[in-house]
C-alpha cells in the first residue's frame, strides 16, 4: 500500500446522501474514527461505492457522433460501474487482502460491474486505459499492467506506475478513462479528499 510522503492539513469529507455535501470537519467520516474491525457492512459499503476512493458512474456509448454528456441519448447510456481507488489504504483494509506483487510501485484502479464478454484478450483493456492529472502541469499515463480480481463480483483492475504519475493533494483532480469495448468509462477522483488516518491515501 503505497505511502505519500506529504504532510498537509488534512480534511475529510463524508458522504451524507445523494444531493448532500461531504461534511469535511476532521475526524468526521468513519474511516477515521473506527478502526477497521469495528467497521459495519453498511459503512463498508459506502467506502467501496460512495467515498473519495470510490465513484460510481454509468458508461457511455463512444461509437457514435460525439455530444455532449447532458445531451446524451438514453440508448447511448450503458452498464453502470464502480470506480475505486484499489490501492489506497483504507481500500485494502475493507477489502482485507493484499494486491498482488505484480502491483508494486503502482497506483491501482479498478472498475467493478463491467462486463468483460466479447472483448478479447485482457491485456487489449490496458492499451486504452488512462490517468489524467490536473494542476499546474497537466500530465497523463496510460497503465502498465491489467489483471481481474475476484471479490464479491469480478473486478478489473490497472496499474499506473508511480514514476509516470506525480500525484499530490494540491492537485484539483485525478481522471480515470478506460475503454471497455464501445464502452467508455470515466470516474473523477480529487487527492485534497483522499486522507486516511490524518495521511494522504492513494
Amino acid at each position: 500500500m503505497p505511502r505519500h510522503p506529504l504532510s498537509v492539513t488534512r480534511r475529510q469529507l463524508l458522504w451524507c446522501a445523494p444531493g448532500l455535501a461531504w461534511a469535511s470537519a476532521a475526524g468526521d467520516a468513519f474511516w477515521n474514527t473506527k478502526p477497521p474491525a469495528q467497521w459495519t457492512a453498511g459503512e463498508m459499503y459506502q467506502l467501496m461505492n460512495h467515498s473519495p476512493w470510490a465513484v460510481a458512474v454509468k458508461s457511455r456509448d463512444h461509437s457514435g457522433p460525439s455530444v455532449l454528456e447532458q445531451s446524451m441519448p438514453s440508448d447511448r447510456w450503458g452498464p453502470k460501474c464502480v470506480v475505486t481507488w484499489e490501492s489506497a489504504e483504507p481500500v485494502r483494509r475493507a477489502r482485507k487482502k493484499a494486491l498482488s506483487w505484480l502491483f508494486d510501485g503502482c497506483y491501482v484502479i479498478g472498475v467493478d460491474g463491467m462486463p468483460r464478454s466479447g472483448l478479447g484478450p485482457l491485456y487489449r483493456l490496458r492499451q486504452n486505459a488512462v490517468l489524467r492529472g490536473k494542476n499546474k502541469q497537466k500530465w497523463m499515463a496510460r497503465a502498465a499492467i491489467v489483471r481481474e480480481i475476484i471479490t464479491t463480483s469480478p473486478i478489473t483492475v490497472f496499474g499506473f506506475p508511480f514514476k509516470e504519475t506525480p500525484i499530490d493533494v494540491e492537485m484539483s483532480e485525478v481522471v480515470f478513462e478506460a475503454y471497455f469495448g464501445k464502452w467508455f468509462v470515466q470516474a473523477k477522483f480529487h487527492p485534497k479528499e483522499m486522507f486516511y488516518q490524518g495521511k494522504p491515501a492513494f
